[in-house]
């Protein structure tokens, strides 16, 4: 059947058809347009070192830069039940982890609120912890809960983004976690208002736990 219906033959961001050998599905142009930051130091970036500053995060790596390409293709993840795409974005991910040696015991992804995973029906992010917890053999878990729904970041300036994530997560002390390295993922990084108040919530928790986060992108500020 796979000779007669082949897998993988168009890009997943542009739809021109491929080889099913194309890296990440995507044809040579699209492929050549993604930024990677595998081997980007990204310590100098403002909203990084401001999210190190605090006390409840102890490092942080970013994948990509979300332009043209990683945009269309986060929108379609998450707008638009493109939900194949995880196991690209986790493979993308997983390349960070090796290249970078990051070490950690427990991986798991930023929550979303129950009213906005009825609406949208899953948790992107989710979705991607769950196929990058198979590529490492490291247990996923979830470790907070969203308990405040928010807004949509993009609509909101800077002051309001910190403002609309106060108090936003929920954590429990979680026996398992003490004394180990605790991985979160994320989709965007943009202002670092969701990761700092939800690593707030665990930290404030889970003192012994240290809290690495990974981000498929990292979004161009203007």
């Amino acid at each position: 059947m796979e000779l007669i219906f082949p897998k993988n033959i168009y890009c997943i961001n542009c739809d021109k058809p491929i080889s099913r050998q194309n890296t990440l599905s995507l044809c040579n142009k699209c492929y050549q347009n993604i930024k990677f930051l595998y081997d980007k130091n990204v310590s100098y970036d403002k909203e990084v070192i401001e999210l190190l500053k605090s006390k409840y995060i102890d490092d942080i790596k970013i994948a990509t830069i979300y332009d043209e390409v990683m945009k269309n293709l986060i929108h379609k993840i998450k707008y638009s039940q493109k939900t194949y795409l995880a196991r690209y974005f986790a493979s993308i991910l997983y390349d960070l982890i090796c290249k970078n040696n990051i070490d950690f015991d427990f991986i798991s992804s930023v929550p979303i609120h129950k009213k906005r995973l009825m609406q949208r029906g899953y948790n992107q992010v989710d979705l991607i912890v769950k196929h990058l917890s198979k590529f490492t053999k490291k247990p996923q878990i979830s470790v907070s809960k969203r308990i405040k729904e928010t807004k949509d970041m993009y609509t909101l300036h800077l002051k309001e983004r910190n403002e609309e994530m106060k108090d936003a997560f929920e954590s429990e002390y979680d026996e398992k976690l003490s004394g180990k390295t605790l991985l979160i993922v994320d989709d965007i990084l943009t202002t670092g208002a969701t990761a700092l108040n939800l690593c707030k919530a665990i930290r404030n928790k889970n003192a012994k736990t240290k809290i690495k986060i990974i981000f498929l992108s990292r979004a161009s500020l203007k």
